[in-house]
């Protein structure tokens, strides 16, 4: 998954897949509430998707902000562990 994150930063040939990563990307942030590395791992997708100059997101927000809020906002948001709900709130903050 790691080579994916970094592959999305610097990919021109991504606009058709767009779409697809940003539902997929959505409807994960939102199931994988309790799991903070996956959070983890799907923010740092967010984060290379908006690095790419190439690719244009502004059509797909809508789906993607009201996951990254809840990251963001919720204090349900990965394990009991607070250093982990901190990691998941800042990198949330930073995308």
């Amino acid at each position: 998954m790691c080579v994916c994150v970094c592959v999305c930063v610097c990919v021109t040939g991504l606009h058709p897949l767009v779409p697809y990563l940003i539902k997929y990307t959505a409807d994960e942030l939102l199931a994988s509430a309790p799991y903070t590395p996956a959070l983890l791992l799907l923010l740092r997708l967010v984060r290379a998707l908006l690095r790419n100059t190439d690719l244009r997101l502004d059509d797909y927000l809508h789906q993607l902000l009201p996951a990254l809020l809840t990251c963001v906002v919720a204090s349900g948001v990965g394990e009991c562990d607070c250093i982990w709900h901190g990691s998941v709130s800042c990198a949330s903050r930073r995308v």
